[in-house]
């Protein structure tokens, strides 16, 4: 019942910026633009969303590697699903405090978007929807080990 809402929540037009200002504030030193949210502390990753996590960043690593260009386009698609899947278990198996749980739940949003993008052929503006959510989780929650780079 949980995943159901989640998703129905994340389909109908899930806003991340006034979900997630409860417990952040306004980077106004940012370089970027106005609207980016920084949070004043970053939260611990529990195990299971640190597996999950990693298994994004892998589904996404694979994917730049692949070379020939019809294969990278069948593996788009492919990719988008894997990444979708990694999510809806995230939303069913993670068990974070309440504050982190508001924290994660607008850069889970957002990669799903991007995964949406993948499914439908879009692997450059899935990848880069997915590239700025898990830059965001990098900056949000404390996983050692994490290693995704800000160049991608």
């Amino acid at each position: 019942m949980r995943l159901i809402l989640m998703s129905a929540v994340l389909i109908f037009g899930f806003n991340s910026e006034s979900f997630a200002t409860e417990s952040v504030h306004h980077d106004h030193d940012s370089k970027t633009k106005g609207t980016e949210i920084k949070l004043s502390k970053r939260f611990l990753a529990d195990d299971s969303l640190k597996k999950r996590m990693n298994s994004i960043l892998e589904e996404m690593e694979k994917l730049t590697k692949i070379e020939s260009v019809p294969e990278k386009k069948k593996q788009v698609v492919i990719t988008g699903s894997s990444v979708e899947t990694i999510v809806q278990d995230i939303f069913k198996s993670c068990k974070l405090a309440p504050d982190a749980d508001a924290a994660i739940h607008p850069i889970l949003a957002q990669i799903l978007k991007g995964a949406a993008m993948l499914k439908k052929g879009e692997g450059k503006n899935g990848h880069k929807k997915i590239h700025e959510a898990l830059l965001r989780y990098e900056d949000n929650f404390e996983h050692s080990g994490w290693k995704h780079s800000r160049s991608e």
